[in-house]
């Protein structure tokens, strides 16, 4: 889903708004419950390498419920135990939430929280701050907005894991809140946290082989007021140097951000032949406040035009400017700005576009001066690097997207088949290639350009994130694309970028609602649990030996992986500054990359480690251990190339084995339900893989049978064997006077009171309290004649509309309850990407001024709808004949029940929704057309 057209207008408070007037504060327990909760507080148990000087100030046990600490959560939350222990979960829908309200050290004064979390099931967990001066209005405050995922393509522990974040609170109590993120299931999760008063940072210590010209770990933020307002204490006049010692605690010394924008939003920097005169010295205080802190440089991005206004030259857009026209403006403009903000230190460079979207580099090669653009800077400032990113066209449009060009995932998949299935990282690489030449993005003809320094961008959590974002049921496609070590080489650059598409929702947390605050929407990022972490940089090192790794997304990527970026940083900063040969491995296993270089008298070997368990390599006969995803450096005075062997990692071998057995027993499931949704050419694939894992390669195993493969089977699986619910013979028809009870016995009763019905949604809030606020059972039959039908839904609030007020435009909407059928077999159709439509929908009128109301609907439906104390109940039937269904056979449905209640936290769109329910909930597609997400009713003879 793209972002709302409410971002864009309400992003524009750029030095802040009134916070929450008359907010409720949480309750702070006293000096003395304090100290004794700290006397009594269990030691951390993970040994995390942070270098800190740090004090244990509160502790939390999420799974007392007589924990004092105040406490939200929506009625929902509960204490369960599982493989890693006992912990606190959210309910198991999107958006579902808990939070505890902790002691800070102060205002603006930093503390570390360390969440205990299990990796035991398949979850995307949320982390997340708030201070109470923050704004109520969506896209005006985004706090540290974080979390971790797991499972999934990656390997689960079993245990306990521990993520850490760096805080600047503004207030003496503050939340630290929970989410589930997951599109389906799964549950937000916590078991204890820890807070201390940080009293000292001090900088990651690195052996630099040229400390003045050292590797760069950069930090990406796609505007500037992210670093300098959101992410390090909201509005604190010393973010900047906050952001400075966090990321010198980590290791990263470079910062990049996006400068110029929409003017109306607040000006970032002063360019004034670019309408952009007097930014008020915003630029200044962040470029002064680095150059005061020292070890950190700065990139300035263009993001306009592509995305957050155009670069404009006396009210005119540049992009409509003739050719001379626009290069006089653009080379006037970077002339002014260097002019200004090249006397600062830490000025290191200008990025021609955004991760977000290359749409100024477009512009400056649609008017044929790129290169031109590029000398200029580059004869002005030789210091200077200057950037550009090649990876997807722009912001929520993954490589196969179906849009600029590009085939969708569905045809990704149709095109290996017909291709008689191909290697399938090499064939992703080649589609992805062909994307960037149709764009003019082709790295082969950029890095051709003299001075213009490429950035090859990866998304390595985008297969964990589109399946609700934009309904992609393939989106792990795009963890194989991440793992195409072709794709790279085909880039060919020795700068990464690290990006994540916003995993944006609108949780509604509202201070009349269900929260002390208001906080209506996020764009939290994820990173792997625990050790796997670290894994989209370990992997861009896997790929090529990076000079520079960016890494970004709405929130601070670095976020809650200090301890493994700091041992990543300290193993990366210690390479020197020029290209390292790779050291092929022959027989001598697969698991890990080796390069080595001599510099300045010395012989270095980098070992990077591409697996999910921990493994051992030996160097010159030399052990070294690696961490999963690890980097490890040696440094010695050895003459020549280094003899290596990576030694066979059998737990990892277990585990691809693993993944490749399922693949089998799936492909025969799937085969064995339609032969044609299983060719031959998975069979190959499969094949590969057991060849190479027993030619000890189970790297090149795991990697050739991608998951994007798995998937598709699954998915089609999916649609051929969808959720079952038996519509049973009876004798007579049930009395059908708003009684469920008095149905037959025989006649089947499904209970949806559990927060797995609930549709994931981007735009709803979901702040359900329980079975009362939304349920429903459902009842079916048939009598040889006619099927039945009987829906009770219970919903506290039956609203026949819900008005609210945006930008002077009145929105309504009102609760619904529909079924969706396909008596025309289109909800097993595998074969289409998508857009498969069923051939009935029934619309229930709902009785919301009255005790019932009746309707008809297609193919001979009738109905009554009768209010109840507890909500309301449907019942109908509809003559077999005209379903053109009988005794024995199948059709596909699907219940739909939307709820508004008229809360203050739903986002303001028509079609949104405070939730919605769906019977069954086993959604793949588009969720409002596509008769593939319906179940099946089999109708018993």
């Amino acid at each position: 889903m793209k972002r709302s057209v409410c971002f864009l207008w309400s992003l524009i408070v750029l030095a802040g708004v009134a916070g929450a007037a008359g907010a409720a504060l949480p309750k702070p327990l006293s000096d003395e419950q304090l100290a004794k909760i700290v006397a009594g507080a269990p030691a951390m148990p993970a040994d995390l390498e942070l270098g800190l000087s740090m004090r244990l100030i509160d502790f939390i046990d999420c799974t007392d419920p007589n924990d004092p600490h105040d406490f939200r959560d929506q009625g929902t939350s509960s204490v369960v135990t599982g493989p890693a222990g006992t912990y606190r979960i959210t309910a198991s829908h999107r958006h579902a939430f808990f939070s505890y309200a902790f002691r800070t050290a102060g205002r603006d004064k930093p503390v570390l929280i360390v969440v205990e979390y299990p990796d035991d099931a398949d979850r995307i967990i949320s982390y997340m701050t708030h201070d109470s001066m923050r704004a109520k209005i969506p896209h005006t405050s985004f706090s540290q907005e974080t979390g971790v995922y797991t499972g999934g393509a990656l390997p689960l522990t079993g245990k306990m894991q521990y993520f850490t974040l760096v805080s600047w609170p503004q207030d003496d109590w503050s939340p630290l809140i929970t989410l589930n993120f997951a599109h389906d299931g799964g549950a937000g999760a916590a078991a204890r946290i820890w807070v201390y008063a940080i009293d000292a940072m001090p900088p990651l210590e690195v052996d630099a082989p040229d400390p003045e010209r050292q590797r760069t770990l950069d930090a990406f933020f796609c505007l500037a007021f992210l670093a300098q307002r959101d992410n390090f204490g909201w509005q604190s006049p010393r973010s900047i140097e906050h952001m400075c010692d966090y990321l010198k605690l980590i290791g990263a010394n470079r910062a990049t951000m996006e400068v110029y924008a929409n003017q109306s939003w607040g000006k970032m920097c002063s360019i004034p032949s670019w309408d952009c005169a007097d930014d008020k010295g915003y630029l200044d205080g962040i470029l002064r406040q680095m150059d005061a802190k020292g070890g950190v440089g700065m990139i300035a991005g263009i993001v306009a035009d592509g995305m957050y206004g155009d670069v404009i030259s006396g009210g005119k857009k540049v992009r409509d400017m003739e050719p001379e026209q626009a290069r006089a403006v653009i080379l006037k403009g970077f002339d002014e700005f260097i002019d200004r903000y090249g006397k600062y230190a830490s000025l290191k460079g200008i990025a021609l576009g955004s991760m977000e979207t290359i749409g100024f580099l477009d512009t400056l090669q649609a008017k044929g001066m790129l290169a031109d653009v590029v000398a200029h800077i580059k004869q002005r400032r030789p210091d200077f690097e200057v950037l550009t990113y090649v990876g997807n066209w722009r912001l929520q449009t993954p490589q196969f997207s179906g849009r600029e060009g590009m085939p969708t995932a569905g045809e990704v998949i149709s095109g290996w088949e017909q291709a008689g299935g191909p290697d399938w990282p090499q064939y992703l690489a080649g589609l992805v290639h062909r994307n960037y030449r149709t764009w003019k993005h082709d790295p082969v003809e950029l890095k051709k350009v003299d001075g213009l320094a490429v950035y090859e961008m990866v998304h390595p959590n985008d297969h964990r994130l589109h399946a609700l974002y934009t309904n992609e049921p393939r989106q792990a496609i795009y963890y194989d694309t991440f793992r195409s070590r072709p794709l790279s080489d085909a880039v060919a650059t020795p700068y990464a970028a690290i990006f994540d598409t916003f995993t944006e929702g609108h949780i509604g947390l509202h201070e009349d609602v269900n929260f002390w605050y208001t906080k209506p929407w996020t764009g939290p990022d994820f990173n792997p649990a625990g050790e796997l972490a670290i894994m989209p940089w370990s992997r861009v090192m896997a790929h090529g030996d990076r000079q520079s790794i960016t890494a970004g997304a709405w929130s601070v990527k670095y976020f809650g992986l200090d301890d493994r970026m700091r041992r990543f940083s300290r193993a990366y900063r210690s390479l020197p500054p020029v290209t390292m040969e790779e050291v092929p491995l022959g027989d001598g296993g697969d698991t890990a990359v080796v390069r080595w270089v001599r510099y300045k008298d010395k012989r270095y070997v980098s070992v990077v480690s591409q697996i999910p368990f921990a493994s051992q390599a030996t160097v010159d006969g030399k052990a070294v251990a690696l961490k999963p995803f690890e980097l490890a450096v040696l440094k010695d005075d050895a003459p020549g190339a280094p003899r290596v062997r990576v030694a066979a990692c059998e737990p990892y071998a277990a585990w691809v084995k693993g993944r490749l057995d399922a693949f089998e027993a799936l492909r025969a499931e799937v085969a064995a339900l339609d032969a044609k949704a299983a060719p031959k050419v998975y069979a190959e694939a499969l094949a590969r893989g057991r060849q190479l894992l027993a030619a000890g390669k189970p790297y090149a195993a795991d990697v050739a049978l991608g998951h994007g493969l798995a998937g598709e089977l699954q998915l089609r699986k999916d649609i051929l064997m969808r959720p079952r619910m038996a519509a049973p013979r009876i004798a007579s028809a049930p009395p059908m006077d708003g009684r469920l009870d008095a149905w037959p016995k025989e006649a089947s009763d499904l209970a949806a009171d559990t927060g797995d019905y609930l549709l994931g949604h981007v735009y709803f809030v979901n702040s359900w309290t329980g079975p009362d606020d939304l349920s429903a059972r459902v009842r079916l039959a048939h009598d040889g004649q006619k099927l039945y039908v009987g829906i009770e839904v219970c919903d506290d609030i039956v609203a026949s509309y819900d008005e609210q007020n945006r930008r002077n435009e009145t929105i309504k909407r009102s609760d619904v309850c529909a079924l969706r059928l396909s008596t025309d077999g289109a909800y097993k159709d595998w074969t289409k990407p998508r857009g498969v439509a069923g051939n009935i929908r029934w619309a229930i009128t709902l009785p919301f001024d009255a005790d019932e109301t009746s309707g008809k609907g297609a193919a001979g439906f009738q109905y009554t709808c009768r209010r109840t104390p507890t909500g309301y109940v449907v019942e109908g039937s509809a003559p077999l004949a005209e379903l053109n269904v009988s005794p024995g056979q199948a059709f596909g449905w699907l219940l739909e029940v939307g709820d508004v209640d008229r809360t203050p936290n739903v986002s303001m769109h028509s079609w949104s929704r405070k939730q919605s329910l769906y019977v069954p909930r086993k959604v793949n597609f588009d969720p409002w057309s596509d008769a593939r997400n319906c179940g099946e009713v089999v109708l018993e003879r």
